[in-house]
């Protein structure tokens, strides 16, 4: 699949709703955030700040890879890049409110 055919099927899936489950007529500026991003509040911090200087008003966040969580749960092991963080520590509670600081949509 190219680039393109991607970022057209981001637009064309993740169109916002309202409420009331009409449509909302909006463009979605989606930015793909690697768990990478994830591992320290000062780098989800610089990818916030980042996403909106880029004009992003959307973030599909990766909270998942090889079997692990970056956000706390019971049922799956967290992952090992977060194992020099507290373990209150919630990679996408973090990306959450900070977001919503922001005006940024996230979809995990």
């Amino acid at each position: 699949m190219s680039a393109i055919s991607v970022a057209v099927a981001v637009v064309v899936f993740l169109r916002p709703f309202g409420l009331n489950g009409q449509e909302r007529v909006g463009e979605v500026r989606a930015l793909w955030v690697a768990r990478t991003s994830l591992a320290a509040p000062s780098s989800i911090s610089s990818m916030i700040k980042s996403a909106r200087a880029n004009h992003f008003n959307t973030l599909l966040v990766q909270v998942r890879a090889r079997g692990d969580a970056y956000f706390i749960s019971q049922l799956e092991p967290r992952a090992a890049a977060l194992l020099n963080q507290p373990a209150q520590f919630d990679p996408l509670e973090t990306v959450i409110a900070e977001a919503r600081k922001a005006h940024l949509r996230v979809h995990a």
